[in-house]
């Protein structure tokens, strides 16, 4: 960016600054896409015979449905709405002053209006770079919980499949219909639940961009 930008534009860019931000701070899920948690939907659930040794399952509706995948939600919550408070406290901030700057520019010296543009410019740039910062840190945060729950999780998954006699395990991403019966997805949840009701959820601190060290 450069520092000769105007501050009619500066005003615009900090205002546009957070848009790729919304999507990474997002809510938690597991690397096998989001389905609703719960029973299989209506066009997943036509009936037919049950399979004897096929079996249903959906780890994200395990994650959303356990109460440790709701705490671990919550608390990924509170860390990324924090981050996002900040940001939007120095957002608020920077638009505020470039928009003062605009307003006094035509009764102040060339040179003092460009030091001053020069100055939002360098802080707009800093608060891009907290912001990427701050994805990358969620992100990581969300990796490692998921994969700690994960770890939870298999045991039980395995103890259900042999408990229920599968000899086949199938997402319930995968099928388009089949007999609820076989849905092994409700008895796992309640295994994790039995187990684990809660997890740590700290800021992990991820690696710097390159170039941004």
């Amino acid at each position: 960016m450069s520092l000769r930008i105007s501050t009619v534009q500066l005003a615009i860019y900090v205002g546009l600054v957070l848009v790729g931000a919304g999507v990474t701070y997002g809510v938690m899920h597991w690397p096998f896409g989001s389905v609703a948690a719960g029973a299989p939907s209506a066009e997943n659930s036509l009936g037919g015979p049950v399979i004897p040794g096929v079996c249903v399952l959906s780890r994200q509706a395990v994650f959303d449905a356990s109460q440790v995948g709701k705490a671990a939600n919550a608390k990924y919550k509170e860390l990324r709405d924090g981050a996002q408070a900040s940001v939007n406290t120095e957002q608020t901030k920077l638009v505020a002053d470039a928009k003062a700057l605009e307003s006094q520019k035509a009764s102040l010296p060339s040179a003092q209006v460009q030091e001053r543009q020069q100055d939002l410019a360098k802080r707009l740039q800093a608060l891009r770079l907290v912001t990427a910062q701050d994805s990358r840190d969620l992100e990581a945060t969300r990796q490692d919980v998921v994969v700690r729950i994960s770890k939870e999780a298999q045991p039980v998954i395995a103890q259900v499949y042999k408990d229920k006699g599968c000899g086949l395990l199938v997402s319930r991403d995968a099928i388009m219909a089949g007999n609820p019966a076989m849905d092994i997805t409700a008895t796992v949840v309640a295994g994790l639940d039995a187990k684990i009701t809660t997890i740590d959820v700290e800021r992990k601190h991820a690696a710097a961009a390159p170039g941004q060290q």
